[in-house]
């Protein structure tokens, strides 16, 4: 519409009869969501007040901010209560509607990408569980005349494994320790300089969101060490079949 601030405008509203009303632009917004920025004008609330000829005390929607979007569901049956069942003047019902319920595709959108999310994980633990399974069996095959030695001595089979697993564990644990720091160092350097760029009509933002929430971090790197220590148990189980006899002739 090429309006900038301090423009003049006519606004036309459809009523019967019609009525026009010059407006001056006080500022531009911009949410990054279209159906927003295309549609919605913020005016002085006395304006529409005295178009529709309602008193100071009535309006068309109030808004209800909630801190706590998990309990989002248990609000809106709260005010439904309230105020579901109450009616205007004109005889129309009044109507309760959370954020999820007007803008349904911008959530369904957000639990794709959550859904993204967790397959990537999964993918990238995965990869490393590989990557360990491999790595320890290679660790095997070239110990082999150490396990032998171990066993020969009186080593049980679970005291060489949890040798080979305390070795495997801190491989892990020395990885996770340089990929945290490389990865919550991107992450600081893209929530202070926005780096990464998004196409905001795609994806309304203007550039990929990072915050750091340090329990997540912590419960996932605990995780991760889980799991891929419990899988190298099976490419440990290859220890209990070495022949101490035979393994000590291995070159």
């Amino acid at each position: 519409m090429q309006i900038r601030p301090a423009d003049r405008i006519a606004v036309y509203f459809p009523q019967e009869p019609p009525r026009m009303r010059a407006f001056v632009v006080a500022g531009i917004y911009e949410t990054g969501f279209d159906n927003l920025d295309k549609l919605m004008a913020l005016a002085d609330i006395g304006h529409i007040q005295k178009l529709n000829g309602w008193g100071k005390d009535q309006i068309s929607g109030y808004e209800v901010l909630a801190n706590n979007l998990g309990k989002l569901d248990d609000i809106t049956w709260e005010m439904r209560s309230l105020v579901g069942n109450h009616f205007y003047e004109d005889g129309s019902k009044l109507k309760v509607e959370n954020i999820y319920q007007q803008y349904p595709q911008i959530f369904d959108w957000l639990g794709l990408l959550d859904t993204n999310a967790l397959v990537l994980i999964f993918i990238i633990l995965a990869v490393a569980g590989i990557n360990m399974v491999s790595g320890l069996i290679v660790l095997i095959l070239e110990r082999t005349r150490f396990i032998g030695l171990l066993k020969a001595v009186g080593y049980e089979n679970y005291r060489v494994k949890r040798i080979f697993l305390y070795q495997s564990a801190w491989l892990i644990a020395k990885g996770l320790l340089w990929g945290n720091a490389i990865g919550l160092s991107i992450g600081y350097l893209q929530n202070r300089f926005q780096l990464l760029k998004l196409e905001q009509t795609s994806y309304y933002l203007t550039s990929v969101p990072v915050h750091f929430h340090l329990a997540d971090v912590a419960l996932l790197n605990l995780g991760a060490l889980v799991l891929i220590t419990l899988v190298l148990l099976v490419p440990a189980t290859i220890i209990s079949r070495v022949d101490p006899v035979k393994s000590l002739r291995f070159d």
